[in-house]
């Protein structure tokens, strides 16, 4: 028995364990067998097969049946092979030109397999019936498949060998990928400790120096007040009462800042407690009334009856906002009037959402200005002013505070009319609150 030991699918075929084609293949000094791969190369010959076609110390092994065929049967063969001729039906004359160099003509048979093709001679007459038993055992128990099945298969066989390198490549795009995010995710963990400590180290130095400044702002707005009750001349009251207002205005950025740093910090939270709506507007309005009356606006507060008096919310943080903008409203209004509603926005199966709006005939602002307003440190153009010039904190605090109690800041405006700035706010209804008559604190 002769194998052609570069040729793998042929230890596949004699592994196969396939009753019938072992037993055939085994009785190699009896029967002319020869098997082809699909290419028509020979991976195994019988021995007795291989003495009648060939010189001695030569081997079929590894050659192509078309080489040891004459022309015409090679054509032929050759057709077989690849598929533009279908196999034969029963036994067939084969002429080969090996042994001594002459043709040597045997009536031979095909036999297709999932391995390759099985092609065998006519044995001697003792052999025959023999033979042909075997063979008929083994024909019903191979699959005999067509050539368009063979093409297929080794387009299939193509198609996965495509199919394992893709995955190989995927793998390895994979792994290079991870290695990727993990390396990112380092930098982007490095870069956020990093974010968050400079940010610590901010909120720290804000906290600190706003307390800091606290103090002797409130010892220059105390003597102020003390100094404005002494007796003064018309120009020395008039420059005490700027010294104060302007410690009070930067006494209010500086706890602005400070409650910024606050909530960066999150030390500044939200409180629900329950309140009285009188008393937490009433310092608002008598605020409204002093500051206005400097220069000579009209003001006034107008609260919706159906609104109960008794709410369950923060009012600390609302009364901040309100502040917030009425401190703008007398500051940014020359003429004219201020008036501040308070007003049901939408009833709630938890509460209610309140809408407060303070109304000023200010110098107002253009769409630009409404559009960046309450973004970090704006102002629009005010500072152009000169007179209206600020930091813009007071409104960044307020958006800040209003979303922290899960409501919404805004402001609509006509540009030299005046604005209007408003709060809606969600709270909840005291279960002893009551609805009160209308409200006039000025």
């Amino acid at each position: 028995m002769t194998i052609s030991k570069n040729h793998l699918a042929l230890q596949e075929v004699l592994s196969a364990n396939i009753p019938g084609l072992a037993s055939i293949l085994a009785d190699a000094s009896t029967m002319h067998l020869v098997l082809l791969d699909p290419e028509g190369v020979v991976v195994w010959v019988s021995q007795t097969l291989e003495r009648s076609l060939c010189k001695e110390g030569t081997s079929l092994a590894g050659c192509s049946v078309l080489t040891i065929l004459t022309v015409a049967n090679a054509a032929q063969f050759g057709g077989y092979l690849d598929g533009t001729s279908p196999f034969p039906d029963g036994k067939f004359l084969l002429n080969f030109s090996v042994h001594n160099g002459l043709p040597q003509s045997l009536w031979c048979r095909i036999m297709l397999t999932p391995q390759g093709l099985l092609l065998f001679a006519e044995p001697p007459a003792q052999a025959n019936r023999a033979l042909n038993d075997e063979l008929r055992q083994l024909n019903n128990q191979l699959t005999v498949v067509s050539r368009e099945n063979i093409r297929k298969g080794r387009e299939l066989a193509k198609a996965l060998e495509e199919l394992k390198k893709s995955e190989s490549e995927l793998k390895r795009h994979r792994n290079e990928l991870e290695t990727l995010v993990r390396e990112r995710m380092v930098e982007l963990m490095a870069a956020t400790e990093e974010a968050e400590a400079a940010n610590r180290i901010k909120n720290l130095f804000l906290a600190t120096m706003s307390h800091e400044l606290r103090s002797p702002m409130n010892g220059v707005i105390g003597m102020s007040h003390q100094a404005l009750k002494t007796d003064l001349n018309a120009r020395q009251h008039e420059y005490l009462t700027r010294i104060l207002d302007c410690g009070q205005h930067l006494l209010g950025i500086v706890n602005d800042i400070l409650d910024i740093s606050r909530m960066d910090d999150g030390v500044l939270k939200v409180s629900a407690t329950s309140f009285d709506l009188e008393l937490m507007l009433k310092p608002l309005a008598e605020y409204l009334r002093q500051e206005a009356g400097k220069k000579g606006l009209a003001v006034s507060f107008k609260i919706a009856p159906e609104i109960p008096r008794t709410l369950i919310g923060d009012a600390r943080l609302i009364g901040q906002i309100l502040r917030q903008y009425l401190s703008n409203a007398v500051k940014f209004t020359a003429s004219g009037e201020i008036n501040v509603f308070v007003r049901i926005k939408e009833s709630r199966p938890q509460g209610l959402l309140l809408s407060f709006t303070v109304l000023d005939t200010g110098i107002g602002l253009t769409w630009e200005q409404q559009e960046v307003l309450f973004q970090n440190f704006h102002q629009g153009d005010m500072a152009k002013a000169g007179r209206f010039a600020g930091t813009g904190v007071g409104l960044v605090l307020s958006k800040r505070l209003a979303q922290m109690m899960r409501g919404e800041v805004g402001v609509e405006s006509i540009f030299g009319k005046g604005s209007s700035f408003w709060l809606s706010v969600p709270v909840g209804v005291d279960a002893r609150g009551e609805h009160q008559e209308p409200i006039s604190f000025l």
